[in-house]
């Protein structure tokens, strides 16, 4: 699920600028959610490499 919700943050498909009347703002909106899904990410990791140690101490 991850993965997936990463990859749905910065979808072309999930960007609907032309709906509230943003048109041509697509590479603006993309700039400022690849910034938001790499922290995702970046949690993510943190957090799986912190559960795979805590797991390898038990």
């Amino acid at each position: 699920m991850v993965g997936a919700t990463a990859g749905k943050m910065i979808s072309p498909q999930s960007i609907a600028s032309a709906s509230i009347g943003k048109e041509g703002s697509e590479g603006v909106i993309l700039k400022k959610m690849l910034v938001w899904c790499g922290l995702y990410l970046l949690v993510i990791c943190v957090f799986l490499y912190a559960t795979g140690f805590l797991l390898k101490m038990l």
